[in-house]
């Protein structure tokens, strides 16, 4: 991995990180908060993606665990897509056994 810093734009806040990383890596380090179910604390990475990470990058919806951090990319993880994944995630909640 490359031990070039990069910054980046998540919800607005200026985030720096090293090139190799995910969005989903950058965020965590930053504290932002990004839901997920395939790379929980503790567990092994899930083979299958969960596609919980959707974030909107230039209109575009892509993962955030396995995007590549760019230079001067912006992230925008409050989006409709986003909304519509926590009403799924309350849903399965509230219909759970």
């Amino acid at each position: 991995m490359s031990e070039e810093a990069l910054q980046l734009h998540i919800d607005g806040h200026e985030v720096t990180t090293r090139a190799g990383t995910t969005i989903l890596q950058a965020a965590r380090a930053a504290g932002i908060d990004i839901p997920r179910l395939c790379h929980l604390p503790g567990r092994a990475d899930s083979p299958r993606p969960c596609l919980l990470c959707l974030v909107e990058v230039d209109g575009a919806q892509v993962r955030a665990c396995c995007t590549p951090a760019a230079a001067g990319m912006r992230v925008e993880t409050a989006t409709h897509t986003a909304g519509c994944i926590g009403m799924f995630l309350e849903f399965l909640g509230v219909n759970a056994p």
